[in-house]
């Protein structure tokens, strides 16, 4: 009898293992590839696109697009409206760039190649904030008696 209390409490106590992996792996981020398929391009509805996403924090926009013809610039909510290109802000090139998104709130790029900002090539997103765990629950208490130490030994006592 005692041996069978052993073996249940090892098994929840797996259970609940497996639940603190795993757990995490449930709300990993998620790579965002702008444009899906068609990338990073001229004649792309990206307002459209990104209505139908949800981007939260520690989730990545993937950018990809040929080299030789586009880049991608983080610019500022006015500056993204006028399509202007801030001195001060971060641009990127390599044709697939990975831009974290850290830090929930307002988001804006654009591409800064001759007219493609005005012909369309812009995306806002709004970063959500992500889902923080906490620490894991204290077990319930068990009743006083329920689990003694001797009913838990591997001896037998009667």
């Amino acid at each position: 009898m005692a041996a069978s209390k052993q073996m249940t409490l090892a098994t929840v106590a797996a259970a609940v293992a497996a639940v603190v992996v795993f757990l995490p792996a449930l709300a990993s981020a998620t790579d965002h590839v702008v444009g899906d398929s068609a990338g990073w391009t001229l004649g792309f509805d990206y307002a459209a696109w990104a209505q139908t996403k949800q981007f939260t924090v520690g989730d990545t926009l993937v950018f990809e697009y040929s080299t030789s013809s586009h880049d991608v610039v983080e610019v500022s909510g006015p500056d993204f409206k006028a399509c202007n290109k801030a001195a001060t802000t971060s641009v990127w090139s390599s044709g697939h760039d990975r831009v974290v998104l850290d830090k929930p709130g307002r988001r804006w790029f654009v591409c800064s190649v001759g007219s493609h900002c005005q012909d369309g090539m812009k995306i806002a997103v709004t970063v959500l904030p992500g889902t923080t765990m906490g620490p894991a629950p204290a077990p319930a208490p068990t009743p006083a008696g329920l689990y003694s130490r001797r009913s838990l030994s591997t001896s037998r006592w009667w």
